[in-house]
Formats: structure tokens, sequence, C-alpha cells
């Protein structure tokens, strides 16, 4: 009895340490392709959004290189990450990447992000932007 007792402790703190445990996220197979689908367009060399904002999302080195104000991502901070807070809709309307979410009228013809793609940014970021 005790021993079953402790193999279910165990398997319940087992299961309390993982909840919440995303895997690693990799930029280059999972974050690039996000930017690619749905950034690149504007902002990679000759792109609209690149002129304006020196920002391009077609590396990991453009990408943490930021724009013409400064860096866009800040390591371990998705909530300190201009870039995250723009693509999560949390700043003004005027800098929101893409124009549009989900359910909503892409009127622009943005690729919109899914929530899916937003928390594997989210969590890149949380997980340090590592160049993985």
């Amino acid at each position: 009895m005790n021993a079953l007792k402790i193999a279910l402790f165990a398997a319940v703190v087992f299961f309390a340490m993982t909840i919440g445990v995303s895997s690693n996220i990799s930029f280059q197979s999972q974050v690039l392709p996000i930017f690619n689908q749905s950034c690149v367009d504007c902002h990679s060399t000759a792109g609209e959004a690149t002129v304006q904002t020196g920002l391009r999302l077609d590396s990991y080195a453009n990408l943490m290189q930021g724009t013409l104000d400064g860096p866009v991502i800040v390591p371990g901070s998705p909530a300190s990450s201009t870039l995250y807070l723009a693509i999560n809709q949390q700043v003004d309307p005027a800098i929101q990447m893409p124009r549009h979410h989900d359910g909503t009228l892409n009127v622009e013809g943005d690729k919109a992000l899914t929530f899916n793609q937003l928390y594997v940014i989210r969590d890149w970021i949380e997980q340090g932007a590592r160049n993985n």
C-alpha cells in the first residue's frame, strides 16, 4: 500500500512539473517558416516595411538587428519584445502586424498568424530567442 502511495505521489509530482513546460522551439524549423509565410513579403531586403523601418525577418541575424530604432526581441521576455507585442496586437494599431488575426476580415491581404503561431514565437522568445 505504501509503495502504491509513493508511486502515485511521484506520478502526480512529475505531472505537475511538466504542465506548462513547452518543448524547445527551433528558430530555423519553427519560427523562421512562420516569418517566411506571413512576414517576409514586406520584411525582406527590398520589402516596403524594411524600407520604412529597417526590420528584416528573413534571417536570425537580421531579426536580432531590429529596426532603425533598435532591437525588437528581448530574449526571455515576450512582454518586453516589440515584435511579439506587435504580432499579438498589444501596440498601437498602426504598427500591429500582420494587420489581422484569426476570425477577422483580412482586407489588406496580409497572411494572419494563427494563435498556435503566436504561441510558437512567444515560447521561442521565452526560451531565450536562440539561433537554433
